[in-house]
């Protein structure tokens, strides 16, 4: 498997570019409590390449001194999913603040983030099955 742009240790935080800022935006437009506090947050949020695999998962680092943080249900996986072709995207809070745009691919090669265009968007229940917290139900993903 090739290598592409290989995250290191001591990144540089750099301001987010367009078509990270539509993903976010796709993804916190899917109606659960505390989306629009996470979508408040796009415009004071930086990134770093997330990843050492090659693909395009990226950390997120909001100004907390800047905006509020989201009253979500849980830290983790928000509710916004993302499915692509040979994956998907998940948007990670922490703290009830944007801390990771993830994706996951079962290709050969790593995914890199897609065009919003290329996306549908989910409300995930994140509920897990009890034999392994981080599964999830096939049924708890419907699409909007």
């Amino acid at each position: 498997m090739a290598r592409r742009d290989v995250w290191r240790p001591g990144t540089q935080w750099r301001r987010l570019e367009p078509p990270e800022i539509a993903l976010l935006e796709a993804l916190t437009a899917v109606k659960f409590d505390g989306a629009a506090a996470l979508r408040a947050q796009i415009p004071f949020t930086t990134a770093q390449q997330g990843c050492g695999c090659g693909c395009g998962t990226i950390n997120l680092k909001v100004d907390e001194s800047r905006v509020a943080a989201a009253e979500l249900a849980r830290d983790g996986p928000v509710q916004g999913e993302a499915v692509v072709s040979g994956g998907g995207l998940i948007l990670f809070a922490d703290g009830g603040y944007l801390r990771c745009l993830a994706i996951h691919y079962w290709t050969d090669e790593p995914l890199q983030l897609p065009d919003v265009s290329d996306i549908r968007t989910y409300l995930r229940d994140w509920n897990p099955l009890p034999s392994c917290p981080n599964r999830t139900t096939p049924d708890s993903r419907r699409e909007l």
